[in-house]
């Protein structure tokens, strides 16, 4: 199943430019997130730094599912869209909330 949340770039390359910047943007939150990890269990924290640990595996993994689609960058974005609808959906489920309240900061979606 595809998703069309899409944003396109002015040079016209929104796939290209979603999967640089998610795998780009994955890589610094994982550097800094491993420094943290490193940082806490040397000071003897490493219940808390296993908790961090965790965020990198879960990170791992969803790279792992985005880079081995023959084409990353679409899965990159189905992934985002996948990410969108779930978090709409919680917010109808949980919290009873029908429309996001950073629905109206986004560009209209186009089929």
């Amino acid at each position: 199943m595809r998703y069309s949340i899409r944003k396109q770039s002015s040079c016209g390359a929104a796939q290209t430019v979603t999967y640089l910047c998610s795998s780009g943007a994955s890589l610094g939150k994982a550097l800094k997130t491993f420094q943290g990890v490193h940082e806490l269990c040397l000071t003897g924290w490493g219940e808390d730094a296993l908790i961090l640990l965790r965020s990198n595996v879960n990170l791992l993994i969803n790279l792992g599912f985005i880079l081995s689609d023959p084409e990353p960058s679409q899965r990159a974005d189905d992934f985002i869209a996948f990410s969108y609808l779930e978090r709409v959906k919680y917010l109808k489920t949980a919290h009873g909330v029908e429309k996001p309240p950073w629905r109206s900061q986004m560009a209209p979606v186009k089929p």
